[in-house]
């Protein structure tokens, strides 16, 4: 296998994460507790920022199937080799 597809890579980024990490944690929080005082500035926050959210996670998700898609014709062609040399 070549470099470019010998590693995995993650299917999202550590910023994706760490911002689903954020609704876990709210929904978490607001299932558990619904009486909860909520912070209305984070909330905001988490709301205002769901569109680029699904943008990066999209993103990521293509970065992913690219990967694959690599690694999958990489693979073929490895295949290929090994059967005609």
């Amino acid at each position: 296998m070549s470099d470019s597809v010998k590693t995995r890579i993650p299917v999202i980024s550590k910023d994706l994460f760490d911002i689903i990490e954020e609704y876990k944690n709210f929904r978490h929080a607001s299932y558990k507790n619904y009486r909860i005082k909520y912070d209305w500035n984070k909330m905001s926050n988490i709301s205002t920022n769901a569109e680029s959210t699904l943008e990066i996670l999209n993103r990521d998700l293509e970065k992913f199937k690219a990967f694959l898609l690599a690694l999958i014709e990489e693979t073929c062609d490895h295949q290929k080799n090994e059967n005609h040399g």
